[in-house]
């Protein structure tokens, strides 16, 4: 019986991918120079729900970074506990091989992205609060732990401001 691999019976749970489109929005539409930002579908729910986003970059290709991709994809973001605590973010999975060159050079940017595959963490707000690229599970739900408690200090802190403003 030993070294005998047992499939599990049922099949192990899966991060629930949201979709996001790209989202290109003018800025300062009143003055003479406008300029164009860029932020993903998304943030419009995390903005009314206030949680955390994780934005997977990946590119589900058979080149040497799309292994990483994959492998990235299954042992971390795969892990039980990693799924569980995901459940209390929008997540979503960026393939740059989808993107046209533009939108991947404006989101690169504006995430700071410098390689694939890495998973980004955002607040409700769409301010970066942390990346990682090559992680365990374990550390992993260590950091979207402390990402979850960051958030809620941001919301925390912009509702205490907003109360203030509109005491005044």
């Amino acid at each position: 019986r030993s070294g005998r691999v047992v499939a599990p019976s049922k099949p192990l749970p899966k991060i629930q991918w949201e979709s996001a489109a790209v989202v290109k929005k003018a800025d300062s539409p009143d003055s003479n120079t406008t300029t164009t930002s860029i932020t993903l579908s998304v943030m419009d729910n995390a903005a009314s729900s206030k949680k955390p986003v994780m934005i997977f970059f990946t590119m589900n290709s058979k080149c040497r970074t799309g292994v990483n991709c994959i492998n990235m994809e299954k042992m971390v973001l795969g892990s039980p506990g990693v799924v569980k605590v995901a459940s209390k973010f929008h997540a979503v999975k960026i393939d740059a091989k989808a993107l046209s060159k533009e939108d991947l050079k404006a989101l690169a940017k504006k995430y700071k992205v410098r390689s694939l595959p890495v998973v980004i963490f955002v607040s409700y707000n769409d301010k970066k609060l942390y990346a990682t690229a090559k992680t365990s599970g374990k550390r992993m739900v260590a950091i979207m732990n402390a990402i979850i408690k960051k958030n809620a200090r941001i919301a925390k802190k912009e509702a205490k401001a907003a109360k203030k403003s509109n005491a005044s």
